[in-house]
């Protein structure tokens, strides 16, 4: 069988194609390699006018509304909502750790949630868990089931359920290679066993990067693998109109999203010191919550952080939180094409990130933000006293952001993206 083309390059052409409209004539042909597909030019840009047929599709997230904090259930928001409008039915099958109501419809979108038990405080990563495949029910009037992320236990049980509509499942999430220790062992583990079983399941994968597509025919994806990058609300995410025109002065350190191993907010507090030694004035705000708060607040006590760091958890809106911020650090360790560092590109923010998954496709090292290699403290010091010392470098940067996100397609663009796989697996 033929080798196919560098999915990086293949990701660079599509990007020109339906981003910014420039013609293109690539096309992965399934009899080429049945492993690896992408939408070519004609077909994505003609989704966008034809008759299409009206669907019943189920989407499946461990977390959903009002469950907030992570990048997934935002996305499967995002797409349940445009799915509506395109007069699809949809239905939200998700857990219930805290006791919402068990079935309701919101916004024209019916939602069940499953009852379970929340995992996050003992394994350290978004986990739910019931023991059911009672879950089955929900998908029998289905046309299209949809789920998200295999590591939610919810993608597993409806692989084992056995529906009768087909399943499509999305990886947010590329390579662990970069998680140490027992909790990198497991996963990587599980990806090649439970994942990889999930993903045999499905007659279509989607991913959201290059990177993410490359790692999901690693660990062997035999069914057509589909780019379908996220996007970003440049509405709601844009500078705040205070600062626009004004001159930048702050020097806060902004960390947004769950407080995990994966996404590296570990080692933004050991960077701390030395970035208040050389400016202190400084200030960090950790946003957000997870299984490493209550060690982190210990360490920062430790390492004497008081008055210029403050955890606050989660906040109704993050905009006016970034929108404040004078640089967004974002250290992961794996990442899949991360929401948080789009909507800081979005409101004009520097970003200071690491070189995981798809975040290089976002940003342009030295023009749109500053990429690191992950677990490096001294690189993230580096950085973070190179962004706050130089304001007018950091606030072209983040104009740059701005322009960049403005080129982006919308999330009614991705969510027809999706209508097109659900039609095509459908029929």
């Amino acid at each position: 069988m033929p080798k196919p083309p560098s999915i990086r390059g293949v990701f660079s052409g599509f990007v020109l194609s339906v981003w910014f409209d420039v013609p293109l004539n690539i096309s992965i042909r399934a009899e080429q390699s049945p492993r690896w597909f992408l939408m070519g030019a004609t077909s994505v840009h003609a989704l966008l006018g034809r008759r299409r047929e009206l669907l019943k599709v189920v989407l499946v997230s461990d977390y959903y509304f009002p469950h907030v904090g992570g990048g997934v259930e935002r996305v499967v928001e995002e797409l349940a909502h445009n799915l509506l409008k395109f007069g699809h039915e949809v239905r939200v099958v998700t857990f219930n750790p805290d006791g919402w109501p068990s079935e309701e419809v919101i916004d024209g979108i019916e939602i069940v949630r499953i009852p379970s038990i929340n995992l996050q405080p003992m394994v350290g990563v978004p986990a739910a868990v019931n023991a059911g495949l009672g879950i089955r029910r929900f998908f029998e009037d289905a046309d299209v089931i949809h789920t998200h992320n295999i590591f939610f236990l919810l993608s597993l049980l409806t692989a084992l359920s056995r529906p009768k509509a087909p399943i499509i499942t999305t990886m947010h999430v590329g390579s662990l290679a970069n998680l140490t220790g027992l909790t990198g062992a497991v996963g990587r583990l599980y990806e090649r066993t439970v994942g990889r079983f999930i993903l045999r399941k499905s007659k279509a994968v989607t991913v959201v990067s290059s990177s993410v597509a490359e790692h999901a025919a690693e660990i062997g994806a035999d069914a057509p693998i589909q780019i379908v990058p996220n996007s970003v609300d440049v509405e709601r995410f844009r500078p705040a109109a205070t600062l626009e025109g004004e001159a930048e002065t702050d020097r806060s350190v902004l960390f947004l999203g769950r407080f995990s191993r994966n996404k590296g907010p570990q080692y933004l507090v050991e960077a701390i010191p030395r970035v208040m030694s050389e400016i202190p004035e400084a200030t960090f705000a950790f946003v957000g919550d997870g299984p490493l708060r209550a060690s982190m607040a210990r360490r920062m006590r430790e390492l004497g952080l008081n008055g210029n760091v403050r955890i606050h958890g989660k906040v109704p809106d993050v905009v006016p939180v970034i929108q404040r911020a004078g640089v967004v650090a974002r250290p992961s360790l794996t990442e899949g094409m991360p929401l948080a560092v789009m909507e800081a590109m979005a409101c004009g923010r520097p970003i200071l990130a690491t070189r995981v998954g798809g975040t290089t496709d976002l940003i342009a090292d030295g023009e749109t933000g500053m990429l690191m290699e992950p677990r490096d403290v001294e690189a993230l010091e580096d950085g973070l006293i190179r962004v706050l010392t130089n304001r007018g470098q950091a606030a072209a940067m983040g104009r740059r952001a701005r322009e960049w996100a403005e080129r982006q397609m919308t999330w009614e663009r991705v969510s027809r993206m999706y209508q097109q796989v659900y039609e095509e697996v459908a029929s």
